[in-house]
């Protein structure tokens, strides 16, 4: 779901595809390269032009299928990986999940017995994987992880259960200026409690620097829900699942928190409130 929209803005950042200056227009939809198919925003009515920091404070769809389109496919699933995602965290304990990014290779694979087209990696499968969805799967350690690189200075760490093997970190992977620019964003998305507030202002806590990001990660196609007249008519099996990952910046160590509601339909409903709990 849209926590993957840290990754995102951080990698068009880092790549000099964007900057603090970049607005793109959002009228509640997006079509590749002007024509075909509508791949709307959570907000149908659209947010106007906005910049990255209002991007992910108000997980604004569009303006991250634009930051998808210059990426591409392999620099987002590189940055993925390099910030723990689709790839084992490395924990002291057996059997991790390792989630996906879905790439290029990955469907082919998959796709080795098909048709030549059904193997080939299409543009509208970049704008899923821009906002987290499609085939993408991530684990709460890994976005935990991912957190963690925003919060501590752009390292990825590889966690562990016995303190004793302390703390192994990566090279630096992101620029002071990158990392300034997401946290802002992801404090806006906590501090912005004025409409239009932030998406995850239920997290906040008085005292504490809290930044986070919500995610809402489908289980069945958004059509598939058009006959349910409300969220209560849904299936349980059928609902959304609710995300929200956060950092406490202004304690020492720095506290990173990852929260999954199955089933919880919204992240910033759901969620959200559950990180509040365990910050406080």
């Amino acid at each position: 779901g849209s926590i993957f929209k840290i990754m995102l803005a951080a990698a068009a950042l880092e790549e000099k595809l964007i900057d603090k200056d970049t607005h793109f227009s959002c009228p509640g939809s997006y079509k590749i390269d002007g024509k075909g198919r509508a791949w709307h925003c959570w907000r149908r009515s659209g947010h106007g032009g906005v910049n990255v920091v209002q991007a992910l404070a108000f997980s604004c769809d569009v303006f991250f299928y634009n930051t998808g389109r210059r990426l591409e496919v392999d620099r987002i699933v590189s940055y993925a990986n390099k910030m723990g995602l689709g790839v084992p965290t490395g924990i002291d304990l057996p059997g991790e999940m390792t989630g996906l990014v879905p790439n290029r290779d990955w469907k082919s694979k998959l796709n080795a017995d098909k048709p030549v087209w059904e193997q080939e990696w299409y543009p509208g499968e970049t704008m899923n994987l821009s906002i987290g969805q499609g085939s993408c799967t991530t684990t709460p350690l890994q976005d935990a992880v991912m957190m963690a690189c925003i919060i501590n200075g752009g390292f990825r760490v590889r966690p562990f259960l016995n303190k004793d093997r302390g703390a192994l970190l990566s090279e630096k992977l992101f620029r002071d200026d990158t990392l300034e620019l997401v946290i802002e964003g992801l404090r806006m998305c906590v501090e912005k409690t004025t409409a239009p507030s932030g998406t995850g202002k239920a997290a906040r806590v008085p005292g504490l620097d809290v930044i986070g990001k919500t995610g809402t990660a489908q289980v069945i196609s958004l059509a598939g829900l058009e006959e349910y007249g409300s969220v209560e008519d849904i299936p349980y099996e059928k609902r959304h699942h609710a995300w929200f990952v956060a950092g406490v910046l202004n304690k020492t160590p720095r506290i990173a928190v990852s929260i999954l509601i199955e089933h919880g339909h919204s992240g910033g409903e759901a969620a959200a409130p559950v990180a509040k709990e365990v910050i406080e």
